[in-house]
């Protein structure tokens, strides 16, 4: 397995969402959990959800703040996360605050930081992909920040929305490799 991240720093912009992409058994959910453990849960002032339909990362559903497989719960996830961000988003604006920062006391609100293992299988469902399409358009200043694991950087594998693929990658990607036998 190979990655490769762009603008990986001790100190990166934790807001900037993330993308792992690769073929079948590449390792992109393992290294998507690992960068969810060290950048969301050992940090104060991040909650962490995990979306994941075919239990790719079970063994974190103890760790998160919000863990759901069932898509009637990914449903309801979503569409409490929609709500949350325009929330969100209309608090921070009526602080006058330009965007979101963690830590930061005027608003003192978390990071939620949702991480979609099998995003491409959760964003084919129209509904789902508005949902997230949505919280995206507002994502940084509400402070909601997600990493996405795809099969690939294709239109599809981001639910048909340009909105998602564009916001997604212009964060931190890591391309997966399989190891050659």
């Amino acid at each position: 397995m190979f990655g490769r991240r762009s603008d990986r720093t001790t100190d990166h912009d934790l807001n900037a969402h993330d993308v792992f992409y690769g073929p079948v058994g590449s390792g992109k959910t393992s290294l998507a959990r690992t960068y969810m453990e060290e950048d969301d849960l050992e940090r104060d002032g991040v909650e962490t959800w995990v979306i994941d339909p075919f239990l790719a990362m079970a063994e974190c559903r103890h760790k998160v703040d919000r863990y759901v497989r069932e898509f009637g719960e990914i449903d309801e996830t979503l569409a409490f996360l929609l709500a949350e961000t325009y929330s969100r988003a209309e608090l921070i604006a009526g602080l006058g605050i330009k965007g979101f920062a963690v830590g930061d006391q005027r608003h003192d609100l978390p990071l939620i930081s949702v991480t979609i293992a099998d995003a491409d299988a959760v964003l084919r469902d129209l509904r789902r992909g508005r949902a997230v399409e949505q919280v995206m358009r507002m994502s940084r200043r509400a402070g909601i920040k997600f990493r996405l694991v795809v099969l690939d950087l294709s239109l599809l594998s981001f639910g048909s929305s340009e909105v998602i693929r564009s916001s997604a990658v212009n964060g931190n990607v890591l391309a997966c490799e399989k190891a050659s036998a």
